[in-house]
């Protein structure tokens, strides 16, 4: 299953890497539910997708109610999330431990810790901004249950989101409910002023039958390209359902009728994977304190996952991302507007290039790529965590010249920042690099 699984999926996910995808897929597992089987499907899921030849970091973002680390028989985990949050290790992988599976790593959660889950606003984001520039191909988010907050923002933080629900009623409503506040969270947040915020909050009557294209109809009232963005958030939201547990084929007819529902008042593409069969040994495994995958590679169920991660794995996430990406006006999250740099950029001839890189600040390390440069400064894409003012070295990788050039963070954006080169005599240095990289492209 998995031999046959890596033929397919290696050349088209290599394709989209090659388009622009410098950091990881990232993929969260949510529901509304406790008892689902939410955490043994994001466990298996990571093996399915490790023995394709994927580096995946399986990251607990239950909060206060981890389990994962008994899951894999991880006696004593050592750092978990909670030691980043409170500051007493300086990046996530240092609480990355390895599992039984080669190339799945595990990134523990907290549990039996008070207050663990009650995480600050700051603390959570700069806690999202690091998961989401983790070295890895894949990185797994196993989010906790219900509709807090918190697990709302890391379900949200993901390419792609998956709904894991059984067919019984009761789960299948709070699916849905999960999936609305999921919904709603993520689009108010697109919010960039706060005339869009209250927008948003005036045409939301928090009415259980209300439909998503009747708060679009008010807000296109008030702030028409604002219902323009929401519009396009949504047909790139990356909605996933998973049914677990089905102990009957006929079972899979009710998740057919969630993906329709999703749609009519959603207005949600989430298409249905594919169902998981009700498994005693998959509760056995959990008692033995090992995922079912890691000692099964055929038969019914490792089929069944073969072909979720198949689909996972396959996801266009540079075209979810560019389609969730504000077009109409997008400032820097503290509200202002590019300061000096914007006004280099525009008057400055600019290169547009590809260069891979590398932002090294205050003792962190990231990927990056120049996207274009000019006589005083580079625009980058980068996930490094850095605010306005902040002293960077970008450094280019060896195949690029190598070269290096200290700077200043003069604006920062979702997934970009713009620089000023400390030293104005490199810039001419940096052009000629950007053109050689273009003329050997052409």
């Amino acid at each position: 299953n998995f031999r046959h699984l890596k033929k397919r999926v290696m050349p088209p996910v290599c394709e989209v890497m090659a388009l622009g995808a410098r950091t990881p897929l990232t993929i969260s597992i949510g529901g509304g539910k406790g008892g689902v089987g939410k955490s043994d499907v994001a466990a298996n899921l990571g093996i399915a997708m490790a023995r394709v030849g994927f580096r995946v970091i399986l990251v607990d973002a239950d909060l206060g109610s981890a389990n994962q680390h008994t899951l894999f028989g991880v006696e004593r985990p050592g750092h978990t999330l909670q030691a980043f949050i409170d500051r007493k290790i300086g990046s996530l992988e240092e609480a990355v431990v390895p599992t039984h599976q080669s190339r799945l790593f595990l990134l523990p959660g907290t549990t039996g810790v008070a207050n663990a889950a009650n995480v600050g606003h700051a603390q959570k984001l700069k806690l999202i901004r690091h998961l989401q520039a983790l070295e890895s191909d894949v990185v797994l988010v196993d989010c906790g249950a219900g509709s807090s907050f918190n697990v709302l923002d890391f379900y949200d933080l993901a390419d792609v989101r998956v709904v894991v629900t059984t067919p019984q009623l009761t789960a299948l409503q709070n699916a849905y409910g999960f999936l609305k506040s999921a919904v709603y969270r993520s689009l108010r947040q697109c919010a960039l002023t706060a005339g869009e915020q209250q927008a948003f909050d005036n045409a939301t009557t928090h009415c259980e039958t209300e439909r998503i294209d009747q708060v679009l109809a008010r807000i296109t009232k008030k702030a028409q390209p604002f219902a323009t963005s929401l519009v396009r958030y949504l047909e790139n939201f990356g909605g996933r359902l998973v049914g677990n547990q089905l102990e009957h084929p006929g079972q899979a007819r009710t998740l057919h009728a969630f993906t329709r529902m999703a749609k009519d008042f959603l207005g949600l593409d989430v298409p249905f994977l594919g169902a998981l069969p009700a498994d005693r040994r998959i509760h056995a495994s959990v008692t033995r304190r090992r995922p079912l995958l890691l000692d099964e590679t055929s038969g019914p169920i490792a089929q069944a996952f073969s072909d979720l991660a198949e689909q996972l794995l396959t996801t266009d996430s540079v075209r979810l991302r560019e389609g969730r990406r504000r077009h109409d006006s997008e400032p820097p999250p503290n509200g202002r507007r590019p300061g000096p740099m914007a006004n280099f950029v525009r008057r400055h001839p600019r290169a547009e290039t590809s260069l891979p890189a590398r932002v090294i600040s205050s003792g962190r390390n990231a990927r990056a790529e120049l996207l274009d440069v000019s006589d005083s400064g580079m625009r980058i894409a980068t996930l490094i965590p850095v605010a306005v003012g902040a002293r960077v070295v970008v450094r280019l990788d060896p195949a690029a010249g190598g070269h290096a050039f200290a700077a200043k963070v003069r604006w920062v954006r979702r997934g970009q920042i713009g620089v000023e080169l400390t030293d104005a005599s490199k810039a001419s240095e940096l052009m000629n690099v950007a053109k050689q990289r273009l003329a050997n492209v052409s």
